[in-house]
């Protein structure tokens, strides 16, 4: 029973750390003036859309992941050299910051992580006497 309450945990925090990876992507394309497509959570087929400002966002069958559809990446996608809110149309410094905005919105969310763990945790417990252990880092250290 422990390994799949295992196996649940680790798809949980999964689905977490890709879908912030993937909204690093989402929100450095809208604010690079990038036209998003679709943001997907989840992998197809859909169970659910919803279009939003220009932007359809959807739940998927298979919660093991996510994506962000950016108009223009492919370069044999209909319109992506002509058009001015396609990926490739835009500067060196956009393209870059798109690229990696997900991976700066990992490393926030892992600063978060710890920042809550080693300093908001202590509203949720005391010091166990004889370790650093605080609040919720004590069931890790068990």
């Amino acid at each position: 029973m422990a390994l799949l309450a295992n196996i649940f945990y680790f798809f949980i925090v999964f689905l977490i750390v890709v879908n912030v990876h993937e909204l690093g992507h989402f929100l450095m394309s809208k604010l690079s003036g990038v036209k998003v497509e679709e943001y997907g959570f989840g992998w197809p087929p859909r169970l659910v859309s919803r279009v939003f400002r220009g932007t359809r966002y959807s739940i998927n069958l298979f919660l093991a992941g996510g994506f962000v559809k950016i108009f223009g990446k492919d370069l044999n996608e209909k319109g992506s050299l002509e058009s001015a809110n396609s990926f490739q149309k835009k500067n060196y410094l956009s393209k870059m910051s798109i690229m990696l905005g997900g991976v700066g919105f990992n490393v926030i969310l892992a600063f978060a992580i710890f920042y809550f763990l080693f300093h908001v945790s202590d509203l949720f417990g005391n010091s166990e006497p004889g370790t650093s252990c605080t609040g919720i880092i004590l069931y890790f250290c068990h």
